[in-house]
């Protein structure tokens, strides 16, 4: 009877451990989604297609000639058969949520060098004049 107690076991989030190339996918759907600024709206609707992820990973495959305009065609795949597990959704928020910090830390970054840069290039009297 040990093989019943484990026949309708579920995988939870925590057995997920995705493919190095299954990674490299994901990091590059995040990047296009942060560079296109459009962390909200694919957080959001991850969140609602979450109880059907494994549907939604069969759609992708569906959709992967159209999808593959801004994706080449193995990484699709690659998203695609990542979505068939359960917890993959939280990985792949997880990951749009630390691209996005790592972006605005990036771009805070770059903003205080251009004040500093600014800040140097000002004569006494310009200075005088922005306080």
């Amino acid at each position: 009877m040990q093989w019943l107690k484990h026949a309708f076991g579920i995988e939870t989030a925590a057995d997920l451990s995705p493919t190095p190339d299954q990674i490299n996918a994901i990091d590059q759907f995040c990047k296009i989604v942060v560079r296109k600024n459009l962390i909200v709206p694919v957080s959001l609707f991850l969140e609602m297609v979450r109880p059907l992820n494994y549907v939604g990973s069969q759609i992708l495959h569906g959709l992967s000639p159209f999808v593959s305009v801004w994706m080449n065609s193995r990484s699709l795949n690659e998203i695609a058969e990542f979505l068939e597990n359960r917890g993959a959704i939280d990985f792949l928020c997880d990951r749009l949520k630390k691209m996005e910090e790592e972006s605005n830390k990036k771009s805070l970054d770059e903003n205080s060098d251009l004040t500093m840069q600014e800040t140097t290039v000002c004569s006494p009297q310009e200075k005088q004049i922005h306080s």
